[in-house]
């Protein structure tokens, strides 16, 4: 059974802020859960990382029980365009 994720407030004021959507969030955490790309921090937390279209979303999340709470969430977009030397 997959684990629950839930968002601290100040991680939720933070995605406002910064424009980041929750499903987006969500879906890194739920790809770093099931074999994507995961860091494990000497803290203790786990960063997850997801591309989204051209977007690529990093959430910072730690266990707590049966969920999986986001603390931090920050994300960037990238548009690579050919070189015309």
């Amino acid at each position: 059974m997959a684990k629950k994720i839930g968002f601290s407030q100040a991680a939720l004021e933070m995605m406002e802020e910064r424009g980041i959507k929750e499903e987006d969030v969500a879906r890194a955490v739920e790809t770093a859960e099931n074999g994507g790309d995961k860091l494990y921090t000497e803290s203790g937390d786990f960063l997850a990382k997801a591309m989204v279209g051209n977007y690529t979303v990093y959430a910072g999340y730690k266990e707590s029980g049966d969920s999986l709470v986001v603390d931090n969430a920050y994300g960037h977009r990238v548009t690579i365009m050919e070189y015309e030397g």
